[in-house]
């Protein structure tokens, strides 16, 4: 067969596996003989041949590694065809090196001194009164006598000049659909444009609608409850055989076919990058793919194409139209609970804590593995981890990676004092799933508090904050709850991160908000390359109380948070290094007492410098700016 770039690769993992079996003594060898596993086999059979078609050329190739040696061997191709004798006609004279048996069945190519990649060819026809069908064949490589790969596959002939196979006459327009609710259903009925005639070969016309790709988990099914439409993964092709030849008209379908979405899809979130296409078929393509009719011609269910009331006035050369689905608003909740080890010094317990979604969207699959999600957590100072009981050691499920690999699948996390890190890939709406780790307790009285939090990865704006409220996202660790309650300081509160993300987000920014224990010390950012005249972003604390407004300003792509009051005394803010340099230009320092770090906020004008934890200007973690 002619083969496609798609149908090649599959012969090459066949060749590949073949390959593979020998080399692993599918073959019984002797002891002193050496076997080449090929590295790339490659068929290209010229089939399928009808009987008035020139010579069609077979070619066939293989390659060796580094422990072939060129010109030290000798590599054969033997073409064995299950047909009756001189069903085939072998053209005499068309490639060296290779000879055929009187009855055309049997094809013996050889190089000697061969190459590391080795490639025979020659050129058959079908004979006058040879019967159309398959006829199957192995093509068998070796080396210095040994079998080294095996293809199999069939020649076809086909009855007479039946055609193409398919014929692209029809172009394809985009189709967008935006705001759609989860749960809800969209009909596609899109403009697809004749621009030729189809051939008198043609027996049908199969419109094709794909959903997406990820069929696991895919948000989207395509739904055609037609008599004539069938099944054809990730989608559906509905065949048409009534279709009139009208070359220049803009068609459409007469009924739609259904994309529905799942009531759990977050959102916005494009759920569906899709497409579809019509093309025209042979009768031999109709039997071959459909079995010819499978449906009732005379049922008042089925999908037909017919001509557009208003049609547009310019369609792209596509064949392949695009259809994209983006779904409306539709937020999950992750949440974790506080985890309390409970024993004296000495005693190794296993706790046990929920990781929940609220709902009412699923936490969706949107990366291969390790996972979509993460659980991470640090234990407080009297604990030391002994197992991870929940690991499932499969990707999909939970899968907790080695120290050594957390920062490259965390980034933008410090995970220098985590002891754990686990992924998962998603988690339904009112599902949850329990977490499960044995820690050996050292310390009975510690009142240190360690962290627990889950959180969505993301690469840049994909797939975006789908996360309704981050304050339950992160729970507390201690021993014998003898902890502060408070989770370890990050320089600003969880509320407080909390307001700054939904700020930003509302002007329309995609942040994504990660904490962690240690404090987190800003970049210095270089002044030169500031807009001048934008303000400071500043803390400001007014004599008589604290007065909070939020302003984003755009033009300089800064976040200024401001408080008014006469009086008032402005104090720069530091501790959102977990936030800085999000699009808003933001950058600080910590400035958290206990730790006593310093920082700088990147695009203070003149006035504004340094502040350092402990100064003499510092008020409760914040120093000032000026």
């Amino acid at each position: 067969m002619r083969t496609s770039s798609a149908r090649r690769a599959g012969t090459r993992a066949l060749a590949a596996l073949g390959a593979a079996a020998l080399g692993a003594g599918a073959f019984a060898l002797p002891a002193a003989a050496q076997t080449f596993e090929p590295v790339d086999v490659v068929v290209d059979d010229g089939s399928p041949i009808a009987h008035e078609d020139l010579p069609s050329l077979f070619k066939a190739g293989v390659e060796f590694g580094d422990d072939f040696d060129p010109g030290e061997h000798t590599v054969t191709a033997t073409i064995t065809i299950d047909a009756p004798d001189n069903t085939f006609e072998v053209r005499e004279g068309s490639a060296a090196g290779c000879t055929f048996n009187a009855a055309n069945t049997v094809i013996s190519c050889e190089q000697e001194e061969a190459d590391t990649a080795t490639s025979f060819q020659f050129r058959y026809g079908a004979a006058a009164d040879a019967e159309p069908g398959y006829y199957a064949y192995t093509l068998v490589f070796a080396v210095d006598g040994e079998a080294v790969a095996t293809v199999e596959d069939a020649l076809r002939i086909l009855a007479s000049d039946t055609g193409d196979e398919s014929e692209y006459v029809y172009t394809a327009t985009d189709v967008a659909f935006t705001g759609i609710e989860p749960g809800s259903s969209v009909g596609l009925k899109p403009e697809i444009y004749q621009h030729a005639s189809f051939s008198d070969y043609v027996a049908a016309v199969v419109v094709t609608v794909w959903g997406p790709e990820d069929v696991e988990h895919p948000g989207v099914e395509v739904i055609a409850d037609y008599d004539n439409c069938v099944d054809s993964h990730p989608g559906v092709d509905c065949v048409v055989t009534d279709v009139e030849n009208l070359p220049g008209t803009v068609l459409t379908f007469a009924d739609p076919i259904t994309y529905a979405v799942d009531e759990q899809v977050p959102g916005p979130f494009m759920v569906c990058r899709c497409e579809y296409r019509a093309v025209a078929i042979n009768d031999d393509t109709f039997e071959e793919q459909y079995g010819g009719v499978f449906w009732d011609e005379d049922s008042d269910n089925l999908f037909g194409l017919e001509t557009a009331d208003d049609p547009g006035t310019e369609f792209p050369t596509q064949v392949w139209g695009d259809v994209t689905i983006e779904t409306a608003e539709n937020q999950y909740d992750l949440s974790v609970k506080d985890v309390k080890a409970k024993g004296a010094n000495g005693d190794r317990v296993t706790v046990t804590t929920p990781v929940a979604n609220k709902g009412p969207a699923a936490a969706f699959p949107f990366f291969d593995g390790p996972g979509s999600y993460a659980v991470i957590g640090e234990l407080p100072a009297g604990l030391e981890l002994y197992a991870f009981d929940s690991d499932t050691g499969n990707v999909g499920e939970l899968f907790c990676l080695d120290p050594e690999d957390w920062a490259n699948h965390l980034p933008g996390i410090d995970t220098a004092d985590l002891d754990f890190a686990c992924f998962f890939q998603t988690l339904g709406a009112g599902e949850e799933f329990d977490l499960e780790f044995t820690v050996d307790i050292t310390d009975a009285k510690s009142k240190d508090v360690g962290r627990l939090e889950v959180l969505a990865l993301g690469d840049e704006d994909y797939p975006g904050v789908f996360e309704s409220g981050l304050k339950d996202n992160t729970a507390a660790i201690t021993v014998n709850g003898k902890g502060s309650g408070q989770l370890p300081a990050t320089g600003a509160s969880l509320g407080l991160i909390i307001g700054i993300a939904v700020l930003v987000i509302a002007a329309g920014v995609v942040m994504f908000v990660l904490t962690s224990r240690r404090s987190r010390v800003a970049e210095d950012a270089d002044e030169t390359d500031l807009r001048a005249g934008k303000p400071c972003p500043v803390w400001s604390v007014p004599r008589g109380g604290l007065g909070v407004e939020a302003v984003s300003d755009y033009l300089g792509g800064w976040l200024a948070l401001k408080a008014g009051g006469d009086g008032g005394v402005s104090f720069r803010w530091g501790g959102l290094a977990a936030v800085r340099s999000v699009l808003v230009g933001v950058q600080a320092g910590s400035d958290e007492k206990v730790r006593g770090g310093a920082g700088r906020l990147g695009g203070c004008p003149a006035g504004c410098g340094w502040g350092a934890g402990g100064s003499g200007r510092n008020v409760n973690g914040f120093s000032s700016c000026g």
